[in-house]
């Protein structure tokens, strides 16, 4: 893999690193298919995480419900979730997903570190199939843990990686083995397919 980066990063004229954040997502899926595609937008657990962690509010909730009947999902509280006209401002709101959650067999509620596992696993997977900048996704997940999970080699790596003190004498060479240690721990993240399970049954 690393000498298919080099071609690639061979390529640029400049060191401008910024453009690491905006160049062309890679697909890395031929050297790590051990790692599962990324979860459907509307995946339960992955909308139950996005909820925990208000990425989607009250109001999009109708139509998210309406998506999930139309991919086959089927529960009594998400057909009346679909429903809900003024689903923003109804106070059994939570009630009610709790019930969908639980009726489509995703854990809720969840912790902040069980929310954090979930969204980052799904956001290594959308690295290793092409579908996210590897540095920008690195930078996403630093600041969305503000430093924490120092205990995990993987995400501790990330933020090394994105260290500024590191990159003084960083050139065009460094990239290609940088890049392929993003890769390599996201795909590590991307396969652990239990790693929420595991957290819930911690004591």
């Amino acid at each position: 893999m690393l000498d298919w980066l080099k071609t690639i990063f061979g390529a640029r004229e400049t060191e401008d690193f910024h453009t690491l954040y905006t160049d062309p997502p890679i697909s890395f899926a031929e050297h790590f298919p051990q790692v599962p595609p990324p979860d459907s937008d509307i995946a339960p657990q992955l909308l139950a995480a996005r909820w925990a962690s208000r990425d989607v509010y009250g109001e999009d909730m109708p139509p998210i419900a309406a998506d999930l009947l139309k991919a086959g999902y089927d529960s009594p509280a998400l057909h009346r979730l679909a429903e809900e006209a003024n689903i923003a401002l109804s106070p059994d709101l939570e009630q009610l997903l709790k019930t969908v959650f639980h009726d489509l067999s995703a854990q809720y509620p969840l912790t902040e570190d069980e929310v954090n596992r979930i969204l980052i696993r799904q956001v290594a997977r959308e690295v290793i199939a092409g579908k996210r900048n590897v540095w920008a996704a690195a930078n996403h997940v630093s600041v969305m843990l503000r430093g924490r999970f120092a205990d995990d080699p993987d995400l501790a790596l990330l933020n090394g990686l994105l260290n500024p003190l590191n990159w003084e004498d960083v050139s065009n060479d460094d990239l290609p083995a940088m890049t392929q240690e993003l890769a390599e721990a996201f795909a590590r993240l991307g396969a652990q397919t239990d790693r929420e399970k595991q957290l819930a049954s911690r004591p």
